[in-house]
């Protein structure tokens, strides 16, 4: 139970204890249900009338009870009548909202199964643009699926039930990710019997099973296992110099030792293109999109770049690995909270943003980089769960106004993810920089103050 809500029963049931108290001691021949009944009836007010003849003593006494009991009677009264009306509208327009989202899904992917191998998937298809949505029946999957902002449909996926709520007669294809062989066959069983047309793609650990699972109706089969020992072998190999290495960092192909880059401008004051490139150190200004996804072409040294406005830029190759990492601060003593688990992973997220920056800025390499952005993403959502779930205990006020905060910031955490490649780490180290450093010195400091005045260290 809330703390608040617990200091107000025991207000409560003090108050009764009082009243009860109060009668047996001033009148004389009254039980302890008689007294305790005049009590609950006279803070509440119903007004079923005396028990019993009150003596001149009695009736003083219920009027300081009145006084002092009506009160919190009321306030308790309105606390559990809001929690009752708070949780129950939470739920059914939560529930609505995502049936709603469910039934406008078409040609889509359904995701079985949000472990590593799933929330990896998951990852990438956002990246793309490819709307899919999450089933299973672990709830704690689907709490961090929904903290990144991912459609989840709850339930066993090898129900039909489930199956048609995640709008499998709709979708396109169908992976499952479950480790268990004989899980993910009844589940191809189940879709194909669903939708004779959907692209079944199912995980695999034992190749003696591949055949069973190609009967009851997959199309194709993957082995996480031997995909690994290929990755490594290509690795191995293009450190001998068999293989050639990538390009460039960038990810994209260049002409003459050029690149595109982009540049988010994430800052509330406007800057111009000049500006930016300065910043960038970029060649030249190709295009600019505005956040109302206006683009224009070839942009003005002094066309403004406002906040959400997107540079591409031209940029060449020798600047790539140029993009320093030195002006990012370690964590900082204005940072401290004073909440144990709140400053523990700040001082960790911080550590994920310089490793992130400092990859880029030595030249590490894009596979580097990106891991360690995943591991970025994958942190911040945990940490923001763990935040949540402790406010929760503290019956923080304004914790929905923190969650919506958490919601935008992973959101936006997830659309630069999608352009992580081309993005130029300067503006994204500054956005992750930004972001991270306002909301713990803003939101997070207003509600580490309330838990504190709440005991919690």
């Amino acid at each position: 139970m809330k703390r608040h809500h617990l200091h107000m029963l025991l207000a409560f049931v003090a108050i009764l204890a009082g009243g009860t108290t109060g009668y047996l001691v001033i009148e004389q021949g009254w039980t302890f249900l008689d007294a305790l009944y005049m009590t609950f009836i006279t803070i509440t007010t119903v007004g079923y009338g005396e028990v019993h003849a009150l003596s001149p003593a009695g009736r003083v006494f219920t009027m300081f009870l009145v006084a002092a009991g009506l009160g919190a009677v009321a306030v308790f009264s309105a606390q559990v009548a809001k929690l009752m009306i708070e949780s129950g509208i939470s739920n059914v327009f939560g529930r609505k909202r995502m049936r709603d989202r469910l039934q406008k899904l078409k040609k889509h992917t359904i995701i079985c199964g949000y472990g590593r191998i799933g929330r990896a998937i998951a990852l990438s298809l956002h990246a793309s643009s490819i709307p899919f949505v999450i089933v299973d029946n672990d709830e704690a999957a689907l709490a961090e699926a929904e903290q990144m902002g991912f459609l989840t449909a709850k339930g066993n996926a090898a129900s039909d039930a489930t199956l048609l709520a995640a709008g499998i007669r709709r979708a396109l294809s169908i992976v499952l990710c479950f480790p268990d062989d004989a899980v993910n066959t009844f589940i191809t069983l189940a879709a194909r019997e669903l939708n004779m047309d959907i692209h079944i793609l199912a995980r695999g650990s034992d190749p003696h099973v591949e055949e069973r699972m190609i009967r009851a109706g997959a199309d194709t089969v993957v082995y996480p296992l031997r995909l690994g020992g290929e990755q490594i072998a290509r690795l191995v190999a293009r450190q001998a110099g068999v293989a050639p290495p990538p390009s460039s960092e960038s990810g994209e192909a260049g002409v003459l030792g050029y690149h595109l880059k982009l540049f988010r401008h994430f800052g509330q004051e406007p800057l111009s293109v000049a500006q930016a490139l300065s910043q960038s150190g970029a060649v030249s200004a190709v295009a600019l999109r505005r956040g109302s996804g206006e683009v224009k072409d070839a942009p003005d040294p002094e066309t403004p770049v406002d906040a959400a406005d997107t540079l591409v830029l031209l940029v060449h190759e020798s600047t790539l690995s140029r993009e320093a990492a030195e002006d990012f601060p370690d964590w900082q003593a204005n940072l401290f909270l004073g909440v144990a688990l709140m400053d523990e992973e700040h001082r960790e997220l911080f550590k994920h943003i310089r490793a992130f920056r400092e990859a880029v800025a030595k030249g590490r390499g894009r596979e580097a980089a990106s891991r360690i952005f995943d591991t970025l993403l994958d942190y911040t959502g945990r940490h923001f769960r763990h935040e949540e779930a402790l406010l929760e205990k503290s019956a923080y006020p304004d914790l929905e106004a923190h969650k919506a905060q958490h919601k935008k910031l992973t959101a936006q955490v997830l659309e630069l993810y999608r352009d992580k490649h081309a993005l130029s780490s300067d503006s994204l180290g500054l956005f992750l920089d930004q972001w991270l450093r306002g909301h713990i010195m803003e939101v997070d400091r207003q509600a580490a103050e309330y838990m504190k005045g709440q005991g919690v260290r």
